[in-house]
């Protein structure tokens, strides 16, 4: 898979470490709004009250 990405011009893999997997699904609900920001490198999720910052990590 990673020679097949290597391949590609405009396709990044990123990681998003399982802590953070497991803080977006106890965000999940019914119905639901969230806003995802990203800003000088960093991102984040935001539901409500609730931010969960989000590390993401480029393997391809």
């Amino acid at each position: 898979m990673a020679s097949a990405v290597a391949r590609t011009k405009n396709v990044s893999v990123i990681d998003v470490d399982s802590a953070t997997v497991e803080a977006l699904a106890a965000l999940t609900q019914r119905t639901m709004q969230i806003q995802f920001m990203v800003q000088d490198g960093s991102a984040q999720v935001i539901s409500g009250d609730a931010v969960v910052p989000v590390g993401l990590t480029t393997l391809a």
